[in-house]
């Protein structure tokens, strides 16, 4: 009887410190011990139980006016962050009122990391033949054309006297380099079709082939059997005295992969000279009559 009055003097007395609130105040259910000390102040009233812990009846902002519920306060000795490790959660933060279904720890909100949905699962998609056969082609290195000519670039070339010209065979020959990215493996060949030659003067010569290199089998003044110019006019009026002459070489590319293929023409690399041409200038004397 006597522990019934005294249960009934804490919760009349928690009640008394709450009048100026909207509604009276309430513990929980079953949550207030039968003994214990109450204090009020600020307009909440606290229960210090026998055993340490506390309660504390105030005014909830989310539920509706006169609903109060009773908080227990841990005791000093459980007090203090804990570890708790969640691998498949996001990295705590501070709480706040947004959050859902939160786990609290001192003060931190831990919340458990949102499921990918099926499109989000999906993996990058895989490049098709075509993207991986640029890749290829890209990474092809060319190489530029070796000028030779005959006479030699280094020296004099002559009016009206064959030039024969070729470039150097390392820059002849069929070039090959492979891509490849998980899935998917294209191979592209890269190979000469013809030489461009520009000899200075305005005028073109197209090769289909490398060009014969002139050797002692042949007579100065014979003409190369595929490759050559003859040159009508002197380099010496133009600046520097010299003719720029540039081989342009052309290239076929054909790829190859994932059982597709793709051709890509008209690749191109080149090379320049300066080339002296000079012209002999014959002089007719007469001869005294006898």
């Amino acid at each position: 009887m006597l522990r019934r009055r005294r249960h009934a003097l804490l919760l009349s007395t928690a009640i008394t410190c709450l009048l100026l609130d909207s509604a009276p105040p309430a513990f929980a259910s079953g949550a207030v011990p039968s003994n214990g000390d109450v204090s009020c102040e600020g307009g909440s009233c606290r229960l210090t139980a026998s055993t340490g812990e506390q309660f504390s009846a105030a005014q909830d902002a989310d539920r509706s006016p006169g609903r109060a519920e009773a908080t227990a306060k841990p005791r000093p000795s459980e007090s203090g962050p804990k570890e708790i490790p969640r691998p498949d959660w996001e990295p705590p933060r501070p709480c706040s009122a947004n959050l859902s279904g939160p786990s609290v720890t001192s003060g931190l909100c831990f919340v458990k990391a949102p499921t990918r949905t099926g499109r989000q699962r999906q993996e990058r998609p895989v490049p098709d033949a075509a993207e991986v056969g640029r890749m290829a082609v890209e990474q092809l290195e060319l190489p530029s054309p070796v000028i030779h000519m005959s006479p030699s670039e280094d020296a004099y070339q002559m009016v009206r006297v064959p030039t024969w010209l070729w470039i150097g065979s390392e820059g002849w020959g069929a070039v090959e380099e492979t891509a490849s990215v998980p899935g998917v493996s294209v191979t592209a060949v890269a190979r000469p079709v013809r030489v461009r030659w520009s000899l200075g003067d305005g005028s073109v010569v197209v090769c289909s082939g490398p060009g014969t290199p002139f050797s002692a089998d042949f007579s100065p003044g014979d003409e190369s059997p595929d490759c050559g110019y003859t040159y009508t006019r002197s380099s010496l009026a133009e600046p520097g005295g010299v003719f720029t002459v540039s081989a342009e070489l052309e290239w076929d590319v054909v790829w190859e992969g994932a059982g597709e293929s793709g051709r890509v023409p008209g690749l191109r690399t080149s090379w320049e000279v300066p080339v002296t041409v000079d012209e002999i200038q014959a002089l007719v004397v007469d001869q005294p009559s006898r």
